[in-house]
């Protein structure tokens, strides 16, 4: 196993609560006590979102779609799939105080799961539509009072809910994924990911990946 981070170090933590949002929301049974944090500021400052952190992380875009972003955040791992999986699964949620005031400009932070495995390489968290996960895709929201104490509620901002997303493997492959959240546009205007429930699949999820 191969694991590796990007970006300031207060860019991503690991928690068991991000306001009223539980590592526990999915699925208990899976007997897991905390979740991935990701941010485009701190990780620990939930007051700030709409003036943002600039935590000089510019790079590469990682799916393509522009040139530079910034406050990049991301860990990637390297693993084995068990010779009995046929997929991986893992649910994620997406906080942006971009939403809804900047939906539809240059202004669009966003969240990417890129894979490489042997049937397929590139972003796998995207909408029906393909669009990857940002303030742009069909999936945001408000959420109303959900939102309470993560510094997104109040008008500050919105989120997409808990979504899962699925992937087809193959038994033994080697595969990589680099779980990745960044700004576009600018610096400013804070965006959150928590990432929950990575499992492996007994059964094959389709033929493609899907997040729903």
């Amino acid at each position: 196993t191969f694991f590796s981070v990007e970006g300031n170090s207060q860019c991503r933590r690991i928690i068991a609560q991000f306001g009223n949002f539980s590592h526990k929301d999915k699925d208990p049974d899976l007997d897991d006590t905390a979740m991935a944090q990701l941010s485009t500021g701190i990780a620990a400052s939930m007051w700030n979102q709409q003036t943002g952190e600039n935590t000089g992380g510019s790079g590469p875009d990682p799916d393509g779609t522009v040139g530079t972003v910034y406050d990049l955040c991301g860990f990637t791992v390297k693993l084995k799939v068990p010779p009995n999986a046929k997929g991986m699964a893992f649910d994620f949620i997406f906080f942006s105080a971009e939403y809804p005031e900047w939906v539809g400009t240059q202004f669009n932070d966003s969240f990417n799961v890129m894979l490489t495995s042997q049937n397929f390489n590139g972003n796998v968290a995207f909408d029906n539509q393909g669009n990857p996960i940002s303030i742009n895709n069909v999936l945001f929201n408000t959420f109303g009072n959900a939102l309470a104490g993560t510094g997104y509620d109040g008008g500050v901002g919105g989120s997409t809910g808990w979504l899962t997303t699925t992937v087809p493997l193959v038994p033994g492959e080697t595969i990589t994924i680099r779980f990745v959240i960044y700004d576009e546009g600018d610096h400013i205007y804070d965006s959150d990911v928590l990432i929950n429930n990575f499992r492996w699949l007994e059964f094959q999820p389709g033929v493609g990946p899907v997040t729903q």
